[in-house]
């Protein structure tokens, strides 16, 4: 099927009875029309019916990067089998939290459409808190939703049979596509990607340093080889949707099975980004980029703790029928996981603050006699923390960390 547009949307969308033949439809492609779409995959149109005030968003996904081609013409061809697993996961996703995803109302694989929930009413996280503003629980929610998801799909609860059953129901050949993009083409690992002068003899000492590239190699082998549980695998604030009292999680069509910390790291690296950006943000007051940055630590307490205390309950709330329950220690498999998380948190980090299109909207704000600033104390923050992971024994005393590389004084 060819891509839909502003016209053939409609008629696609009364074929399948999503609208009446009678329906007066108005169509909005969101990459046209709203600056904070976010896409290099998919196409995303939001219609409404004028006659019922009724509305879907749909989603196209195409079969290349989109973002790929229009900078460089190639096909970077992406695989269909996207689409089944974003599918499979959002709607287990909404069993086990609810009104985390959005609802689905058709599935039509041949022309790789997505009929959803319309979710307009919400907006991304990453750029609400680019403009400064906050919603209040959203980072207690995710570590609720973070623990349940491993607690429920790992070898925890299910082993054997039970659990090869539902990885082979997961499988997506495109779980480990971003691999390069965490594990490889990093300004961690790589001298190619450009950085403003002023980290660049930052970037070269930790490049030299054998011990912190020896702990990378190492989480990008557990990345391709560890499936524990699973996993969103590109969950960042972009693709989290917030309003008053709601929550919804999009774009799962990397997920698959994956190490266990990857999820909680991933979104941790995405506050730390936001968290580091309002060092370099000088359209503000000093008052207004503390309690943003304060947000952002609090968010990571939050999510951590929650993830902790869910874990707690429901380790002893089914305790008496699994054995591992009964053998394993649930502080140590939580404090497993954190150790990885802050390690992946970095990676993450790192991987959108070059200077070219992986710079997110965070750091695209800033002008560039400051980058190059936020650039060299981001890799400051991975240096540290990758040499220094051990010494972190709970988010409170990460976060203190963090404090300081802003040269923030403990409130």
């Amino acid at each position: 099927m060819e891509p839909l547009n502003r016209d053939t949307i409609k008629d696609y969308l009364i074929q399948k009875k999503i609208f009446s033949e009678n329906a007066l439809l108005n169509v909005i492609d969101l990459h046209e029309e709203i600056q904070n779409i976010e896409g290099y995959v998919n196409l995303i149109f939001a219609v409404r019916d004028l006659n019922s005030n009724c509305s879907v968003v749909v989603k196209q996904l195409l079969p290349y990067i989109r973002a790929f081609k229009e900078a460089d013409g190639g096909d970077h061809p992406v695989l269909m089998e996207r689409l089944r697993t974003e599918i499979a996961v959002l709607t287990f996703m909404g069993t086990l939290y609810e009104d985390i995803a959005p609802d689905i109302y058709l599935f039509d694989e041949a022309a790789g459409v997505i009929v959803m929930e319309d979710l307009m009413d919400l907006e991304l996280l990453r750029f609400e808190l680019t403009a400064g503003v906050t919603y209040p629980d959203v980072g207690k929610k995710m570590g609720i939703f973070l623990a349940l998801l491993f607690f429920h799909t790992s070898d925890l609860l299910m082993t054997g049979r039970k659990l090869e059953g539902v990885k082979h129901f997961f499988y997506n050949d495109e779980s480990k596509r971003l691999y390069d993009i965490l594990f490889v083409n990093n300004v961690l690992l790589s001298a190619e990607k450009p950085l403003e002068p002023e980290a660049e003899d930052t970037r070269k000492r930790i490049l030299s340093n054998e011990k912190i590239q020896a702990r990378v190699r190492s989480l990008g082998y557990k990345y391709l080889n560890n499936d524990e549980c699973l996993i969103h695998n590109d969950l960042h604030s972009s693709n989290i949707m917030v309003g008053p009292d709601k929550v919804k999680i999009i774009d799962t069509e990397f997920s698959g099975y994956g190490p266990k910390a990857i999820d909680i790291g991933r979104l941790t690296g995405s506050m730390i980004i936001n968290y580091v950006s309002w060092l370099g943000y000088k359209a503000v007051s000093e008052d207004k980029r503390l309690a943003m940055q304060a947000y952002d630590l609090d968010f990571i307490s939050d999510m951590y703790q929650s993830f902790n205390r869910t874990m707690e309950k429901l380790w002893s709330e089914n305790r008496e029928v699994s054995y591992r329950l009964k053998v394993l220690s649930c502080q140590d498999v939580c404090d497993s996981i954190f150790q990885d998380a802050l390690q992946y948190a970095v990676i993450s980090l790192i991987t959108r603050i070059s200077s070219d299109m992986a710079l997110t909207c965070d750091l695209k704000r800033i002008e560039k006699r400051e980058l190059g600033f936020i650039q060299k104390r981001s890799l400051e923050i991975a240096e540290y923390t990758l040499l220094m992971t051990d010494t972190f024994h709970s988010i409170d005393e990460f976060n203190t960390f963090l404090r300081c590389c802003a040269g923030i004084e403990q409130q």
